[in-house]
């Protein structure tokens, strides 16, 4: 049961990272980085998302999604 679980939270994480990059880009092509205030939160929320991943990483036991 638990190999389902571990290959539904990699499908999970990588739909997650493709829609957050999808999201950037359509943010990119509508010039949605021109306002100050916007820039800032979601650069801010890109900084946490990476470092949530990169923990994902160096969990103990050997805990990774991958």
């Amino acid at each position: 049961f638990t190999w389902c679980l571990r290959y539904w939270h990699m499908i999970g994480v990588n739909v997650l990272f493709g829609l957050l990059f999808v999201h950037m880009a359509r943010a990119l092509y509508y010039s949605s980085y021109n306002k100050k205030g916007v820039w800032n939160v979601g650069f801010v929320l890109y900084l946490l998302v990476m470092g949530e991943a990169f923990t994902g990483y160096i969990l103990p036991w050997h805990q990774m999604s991958y």
